[in-house]
């Protein structure tokens, strides 16, 4: 696969004494996970779906599947003749934290649409587990314009406090102006922008100077659940001004190509488990020096160390566990 290729995952695999991080928690904050996938099966450590208050709101199942997708990346099982590569033999905690239940959401240029948007006590939830189950790796491929609240805000200073490393997406809003996500800007979180086969920004990918570093993102070959499911509806609207779901977007099953910066995050959230792994600190500020002293400066950046696109610049697998023991 193209992405595993451009970050120098098979070179990284062959150095002397390379570890494949299967003692590593990483934590899968998402839409859910199809825990019985054939490439994710042996890989999930433990997946939380209900919702606290509300029985029955939230199934077992990833009905949009992003959560899958980011959990195949991470660490579908290597070299089993069935599908696709993981990046690392990390062990998959997820937690589900959308609810099944899509909300109306209405567009500047009139149009709307029925999607599933993160359930903040599910969300929070999470966080809390996180920090009592002291994940290593956390992966938000998630985003929003909101600012934290102080609840959120403190546990992830909690996360932080307790050497968890925290990867967030940086957001897909590019054509409108790059507006600023939360949580990749949050203080402490390493914040990933989306690169396609050029090396070169994709065009969806925001820009700001909270990124940190840029990882594949574009046609990302991952696990879907081998279950049908729906990433959310067409609205449209009834005779008396009401919004009703109307045709459903399906999604693939078993496995497909997405694009986004949610599909981005989790090559360094694997990647930071697999430094963890080789002898690299449980430490975020360390992770977050090793990753950035080690990435590739493309061409597109202009021979600059930083650019709000790329950050640091792009993954590079092979140089960050190389590095372990200079860099951190």
């Amino acid at each position: 696969m193209w992405n595993l290729r451009k970050i120098n995952w098979q070179e990284a695999r062959d150095l002397n004494g390379f570890n494949d991080a299967s003692e590593i928690k990483v934590g899968v904050l998402d839409t859910g996970i199809d825990a019985g996938h054939p490439d994710l099966k042996d890989q999930v450590a433990g997946y939380i779906y209900e919702h606290p208050d509300l029985p029955g709101a939230s199934s077992d199942q990833d009905l949009i599947g992003h959560g899958t997708h980011v959990a195949g990346t991470i660490a579908a099982t290597i070299n089993n003749d069935v599908g696709i590569n993981g990046i690392s033999r990390a062990r998959i905690h997820a937690w589900k934290i959308f609810d099944d239940r899509p909300d109306l959401l209405t567009h500047p240029d009139g149009t709307a649409e029925f999607a599933y948007f993160v359930d903040p006590v599910m969300y929070l939830r999470a966080l809390l587990d996180c920090v009592d189950q002291g994940i290593d790796v956390i992966n938000l491929s998630i985003g929003g314009g909101g600012a934290p609240d102080p609840t959120e805000s403190a546990a992830f200073e909690a996360l932080l406090a307790n050497g968890s490393t925290i990867v967030a997406a940086m957001g897909n809003e590019r054509r409108d102006g790059s507006p600023i996500s939360y949580p990749a800007a949050m203080p402490g979180v390493i914040a990933v922008g989306a690169t396609n086969l050029q090396d070169r920004i994709t065009n969806f990918s925001n820009r700001g100077n909270h990124i940190t570093i840029a990882a594949p993102g574009d046609a990302i070959w991952s696990t879907l659940p081998t279950y049908p499911g729906q990433i959310g509806w067409r609205a449209e609207r009834g005779p008396d001004g009401h919004w009703w779901q109307g045709k459903a977007a399906i999604r693939e099953t078993d496995y497909d190509a997405w694009p986004g910066t949610s599909m981005a995050a989790p090559h360094v959230a694997a990647a930071a488990a697999l430094y963890i792994a080789n002898g690299g600190k449980r430490d975020p500020a360390a992770i977050r020096s090793a990753l950035t002293a080690s990435a590739d400066k493309v061409p597109a950046m202009g021979e600059q160390d930083f650019t709000p696109d790329f950050g640091y610049g792009r993954l590079n697998l092979e140089r960050l566990i190389a590095g372990i023991g200079t860099n951190d």
